[in-house]
């Protein structure tokens, strides 16, 4: 049966941990809340259309076990949550998925509840005076840049070996989506989640940055195009996309959740594999929606829905990224163009909003020298770095 792409708004709900057993690989939501209590609070609510369907489907329930206890081993301060007791609520409009939330999280069997946000627009890419090759200042030594050059001379700096990375986004020009690849990138970059359906030209621009082939083994002489990736010589390429946020059926006719989550769940399954894999790299170039309180007195609306936020507001993703990081995954994760400060921003129902993932969080700063904050960043404490947000 081929996949039927759905978008349906939904709820993230995680009930209360219950210690874990093998047999609990075989319970759906029916063993933290009976049917008939379930039946009563729809129709209490008028919520008459809503379903609950596993959250996380990319990979089997055994593996994601094996995930959390590979952190632990790796990681003695990692306490993983019991991840196969967070699901997903699919909310049909015209229902309000805000106030399904808010309902679910007053039952007692749920631990919390929010509104996970669709995809969000990545920022545009804008096509100006051609800014390739030698004008690639981001190559450059500071201030200027981040010294690529400098890192070529060293062993693996150019991305050698057997360096493995994942970007998480929306769309990508690579194939099987195309019949080609773009010309600047290398063959054979793998799609290993989603469906590559949108913005191509953010994707292809990322891609460009990292890995934009080079006239020869020499990552000093740009290509016909005059460009050079900072890490052209990465062997494993990996796209993931969130898309499509939805429910599809695959070939036995099972309804799976695809989206943002099993998107990086995917990926820390792949990064993972092989005994003792330390260093491997995921890229997050993805921002979301989150209900939250941002002050009137800095530009806020009170209690609202915020877009262009970091992905780890949200809780199940915090939890994988945390994940990630325990297994030895470098996460890069993208601040977010929401222009807020995210000091002064408390999202609703997100628990470990505040805590450290593990991952390099960065914000964006104006290309010229001295660099400067970019106004449509977000930024605050939780940031790690900067990078060009322009050119």
């Amino acid at each position: 049966m081929p996949e039927q792409e759905v978008q349906i708004p939904s709820v993230v709900v995680k009930f209360h941990d219950v210690p874990y057993d093998d047999a609990a690989l075989q319970y759906d939501w029916q063993r933290y809340l009976d049917p008939n209590a379930f039946e009563a609070f729809k129709q209490t609510h008028q919520f008459t259309n809503i379903t609950i369907k596993q959250l996380f489907t990319a990979v089997s329930p055994a593996r994601i076990r094996e995930l959390a206890l590979r952190a632990q081993k790796q990681d003695p301060t990692y306490h993983a949550p019991n991840f196969l007791t967070y699901f997903l609520v699919l909310c049909p409009l015209p229902v309000n998925r805000q106030k399904v939330a808010e309902a679910l999280d007053l039952l007692p069997a749920v631990e919390f509840a929010y509104a996970t946000s669709g995809p969000t627009k990545p920022p545009g890419v804008i096509l100006g005076p051609h800014e390739g090759g030698v004008k690639q200042k981001w190559l450059d030594p500071a201030d200027d840049g981040i010294d690529a050059k400098f890192a070529w001379g060293i062993t693996g700096g150019d991305g050698g070996g057997d360096l493995q990375f994942v970007d998480i986004e929306q769309g990508w020009t690579i194939k099987p989506r195309f019949a080609y690849d773009h010309e600047d990138l290398p063959a054979s970059i793998e799609r290993i989640a989603g469906t590559n359906s949108d913005y191509f030209g953010h994707g292809a621009g990322v891609l460009g940055v990292l890995f934009a082939v080079p006239g020869n083994t020499d990552p000093t002489i740009p290509n016909r195009k005059d460009c050079v990736g900072i890490t052209p010589f990465v062997q494993k390429k990996m796209v993931a996309s969130i898309l499509p946020l939805n429910m599809y059926q695959d070939q036995s006719g099972v309804f799976r959740y695809a989206g943002r989550e099993n998107a990086i769940l995917a990926a820390i399954e792949r990064l993972t594999l092989g005994a003792n894999r330390r260093g491997d790299v995921l890229l997050l170039e993805d921002q979301v929606t989150h209900y939250g309180y941002y002050p009137p007195a800095k530009g806020g609306q009170g209690w609202a829905d915020y877009s262009d936020l970091p992905v780890e507001v949200e809780t199940a993703l915090f939890d994988l990224i945390s994940n990630a990081t325990a297994n030895g995954i470098i996460v890069i994760e993208a601040a977010g163009n929401g222009g807020m400060d995210l000091d002064l921003f408390n999202p609703w129902n997100a628990p470990r909003w505040g805590e450290d993932s593990g991952a390099i969080m960065v914000a964006a700063a104006t290309s010229a020298v001295p660099h400067s904050y970019k106004y449509a960043s977000n930024f605050g404490s939780r940031m790690d770095c900067y990078a060009w947000g322009e050119n």
